[in-house]
Order: C-alpha cells, then sequence, then structure tokens
C-alpha cells in the first residue's frame, strides 16, 4: 500500500484573518454572545450591528431551541421570546444576508 501524500494548504477565513490581525497588533481580541431573533429578528440585527460598532471583533450568534435549561436564565429567556416571536433559522438568515455584519460571525446551536 502506498501513503497518500499530504500537503498542507494555508486556509483563509474571517476568522482566521481576525487572529491573524489581532496577533500582529499584539491585541486581544472581544467576542461578544448575542441570542438570534431576541426580542424580534430585525432588532437583534440591529443590536448585533451595533456590536460591531462598538468594537466586537466576532461574534457568536445563539440560535433559540426550545429546551436552552443548560444556558441559563437570560439566554433560556431570550430563547423562549424568539421562538414565541415566530423565529425561524432561514427567515432569520434571509434578514441577516439582506443586512450582512462587517465582523466574522459564528452560529451557536445544539
Amino acid at each position: 500500500m502506498t501513503p497518500i501524500a499530504s500537503t498542507q494548504h494555508a486556509t483563509t477565513s474571517p476568522i482566521n484573518e481576525m487572529f491573524a490581525s489581532l496577533r500582529v497588533r499584539n491585541e486581544l481580541g472581544l467576542i461578544a454572545y448575542i441570542s438570534a431573533g431576541f426580542p424580534t429578528i430585525d432588532q437583534s440585527i440591529d443590536r448585533m450591528h451595533e456590536a460591531a460598532a462598538a468594537g466586537v471583533d466576532l461574534l457568536e450568534i445563539g440560535v433559540p431551541f426550545s429546551d436552552p435549561i443548560a444556558d441559563g436564565p437570560t439566554i433560556q429567556h431570550a430563547s423562549v421570546q424568539a421562538l414565541r416571536n415566530g423565529f425561524t433559522l432561514a427567515a432569520f438568515l434571509d434578514r441577516l444576508v439582506q443586512r450582512p455584519l462587517p465582523i466574522p460571525t459564528l452560529l451557536f446551536s445544539y
């Protein structure tokens, strides 16, 4: 059996670039968490843009779900309220595409 040659390729992504930029400047990054859809989809996207404008380097976007007990009362409240207000991931992503964020983002879900 002949071993397969492996080559390493540098992967770039907005997140990798953000961390590389912070390293070059010898700075720490600020990562924030916001629950998508709380209290409404549009208001949550407004808060995300405000966080970016305030200097957040990376945004972790929490996807609401029906049983967020392990996340504590604050995220639990936000998830329940977002779902009561009709949150769907598809609707959120459709709106976010219309108003893209200027910083890297991660979706956090279970």
